[in-house]
């Protein structure tokens, strides 16, 4: 529901028309059914940017299965839902390792709790130089943080199957692994992990008089999804932020080999996006602050105003793109 909060409204009337549920069966990997289980759903994931912020605002829903094993999650918007479920007294950090069921509503669900299993490897740079310090994700859990001489890291209680696990640490560009297959009751090795220090992607940010422009906050990505308010609505991982000293001067470390959108963005104006090219070398890049610039207009659907998501993208950088939701009367 779009709201003009600059003008004056009518009541809002808001009606609960989520009908569907989530309904299956939480097994073990004999296929015995697991009492008191504690089942987790959200909302599938999606490229959509209004399901995105759809999803943040509706959150999870969860349940207790029977002493059966089956749950029931209603009520729920019709769709698809991606589901987890733990055993009872479980950490709750093992919903977040656990990769999920794609299940529909209306659909009967089966989730399985694997046995849970052990995780051990050994971090380090090409020339063998053991990493002291880096942190281990499973899946979406929390990271598991590892201080070491050598590089070795340990973990236990790790649900058996198919796992994504990404390294990341203060000195190297982080190491995902993609369907790591972590075998049931047993140990699971690793092996040495080799990680890169990567490259510096440094530079200037300067005014349209080419004076030096500090405090102004650099990104890097793979792709920049701004919106029409700030160049990084939502701050993650994946993108890498630094801010200009007095000199205007700013330096990133950590940065793949791959292909990058660099921007910068002040009180005063917001850079055009440098396309920084694939390569494993330090790169020098000037950036230069341009005063923002307006898109306005109208959207209509047979006619009437009309609810939508507007998308930019520079001519120059088409991986990043600027995003804008209308408001109630098409603008």
């Amino acid at each position: 529901l779009a709201i003009d909060l600059a003008t004056p409204s009518k009541p809002i009337e808001l009606v609960l028309d989520q009908v569907a549920a989530i309904e299956g069966i939480v097994v073990t990997t004999s296929g015995e059914p697991v009492p008191e289980a504690r089942v987790v759903a959200e909302p599938a994931r999606t490229e959509s940017a209004t399901e995105q912020v759809e999803a943040r605002l509706r959150g999870s829903e969860s349940a207790i299965a029977g002493m059966d094993g089956r749950f029931r999650i209603a009520p729920v918007s019709p769709g698809r839902y991606l589901v987890r479920a733990i055993r009872p007294g479980a950490a709750n950090d093992l919903l977040g390792m656990r990769a999920g069921v794609e299940v529909a509503t209306g659909a009967q669900a089966r989730i399985v709790v694997d046995e849970l299993s052990r995780l051990i490897g050994k971090v380090a740079f090409a020339d063998g130089t053991p990493v002291t310090s880096f942190a281990v994700r499973l899946g979406g859990s929390s990271l598991r943080r590892f201080q070491t001489d050598t590089g070795a890291f340990a973990i236990d209680d790790v649900p058996a199957g198919k796992q994504y696990v990404e390294i990341t640490g203060p000195s190297f560009v982080s190491q995902p692994l993609v369907d790591v297959s972590i075998a049931p009751a047993r140990v699971t090795d690793l092996g040495t992990i080799t990680v890169s220090r990567g490259r510096v992607i440094a530079g200037s940010v300067v005014d349209g008089a080419g004076r030096p422009v500090a405090g102004a906050m650099v990104a890097l990505a793979r792709e920049l999804r701004a919106d029409g308010t700030t160049l990084v609505p939502f701050p993650g991982p994946r993108v890498l932020q630094v801010a200009t000293d007095l000199a205007g001067r700013f330096a990133i470390t950590r940065v793949g080999v791959g292909m990058q959108q660099l921007a910068a963005e002040h009180a005063t104006g917001r850079s055009p996006i440098a396309v920084i090219p694939p390569g494993d070398t330090d790169l020098e890049v000037a950036l230069t602050l341009r005063e923002a610039g307006v898109v306005q207009g109208h959207v209509r659907i047979d006619g009437k105003p009309g609810e939508a998501m507007i998308l930019l993208r520079p001519e120059t950088a088409v991986d990043s793109r600027i995003t804008v939701r209308t408001g109630a009367d098409g603008s």
